[in-house]
């Protein structure tokens, strides 16, 4: 099983998050900014980041570019074209370098999509 990090600025979403990534058999830490969640990944034992994208203090797409982490989900209930639309991605300079890099996922999403993108992330060997 993996080592997960979910960053979130909403607790309701750590929790459900972190309890349903735990059930899975996941070990799971939980940060509420950008800023706490870099500093997590940057003392290791992290497989994979579940970050939402739009959070005060540090954004998840800053946090993994300034920690250059490659496996990661990026969530966001604001721009639900991330996940279809490549080349609208391609126009944002920070999202567009972490296309290949992470899934994006676009809010609210139900268990089935978060288990998909989770798997998808982990069977890549990088």
């Amino acid at each position: 099983m993996a080592r997960i990090l979910v960053v979130d600025d909403e607790d309701v979403i750590r929790r459900l998050l972190s309890g349903y990534l735990g059930y899975r058999g996941h070990t799971v830490a939980t940060a509420e900014n950008g800023e706490q969640g870099f500093a997590i990944i940057q003392a290791g034992n992290v497989d994979l980041v579940i970050s939402d994208l739009q959070m005060p203090v540090m954004n998840g797409a800053t946090m993994l570019i300034a920690a250059n982490f490659p496996r990661a989900i990026l969530a966001s209930g604001k721009f639900g074209w991330l996940e279809t639309d490549a080349e609208r991605v391609a126009e944002f300079p920070v999202l567009a370098s972490l296309i290949g890099r992470c899934v994006f996922l676009a809010k609210p999403f139900n268990w089935d999509m978060l288990m998909d993108a989770v798997n998808r992330i982990l069977a890549d060997p990088q």
